[in-house]
């Protein structure tokens, strides 16, 4: 297993806990072989870079996917992510509040009303 598989594997265990696995399952009955590019790139290679800490790029991921307006699944995932590494239900919803302004108010209102209830029910690892 290469470094940046391990680094992956770590870095999506804390993001994801038990889920990881389910994760790259998923990704790779899309294509096969997408889950460990994703496992070794998106998660070994560049979350891994230095300059932010795990936290911070869960929370900049959100924000893009909420910017995005049509990535609901994905964006249900990583705001449970951003949960396991420590944002708070209003810390999120504020930063889905701030999008508004920037990615417009269909993008967040579809951030908003696809999470509200995701946000409510999620725990932490």
């Amino acid at each position: 297993m290469s470094a940046e598989n391990r680094r992956g594997a770590d870095v999506m265990q804390a993001l994801f806990g038990e889920d990881s696995e389910r994760v790259l399952a998923n990704t790779e009955r899309l294509s096969r072989g997408l889950g460990q590019v994703v496992r070794e790139v998106v998660f070994g290679t560049l979350y891994a870079r230095p300059g932010l800490d795990l936290k911070t790029r869960q929370l900049v991921t959100v924000v893009c996917l909420a910017g995005l307006g049509t990535c609901g699944p994905q964006l249900e995932m990583h705001l449970r992510a951003a949960r396991n590494v420590g944002w708070t239900e209003e810390q999120l919803t504020e930063a889905l509040t701030q999008v508004s302004i920037y990615a417009g108010f269909p993008a967040a209102l579809n951030a908003a009303f696809g999470t509200s209830a995701i946000l409510s029910t999620i725990t932490t690892l």
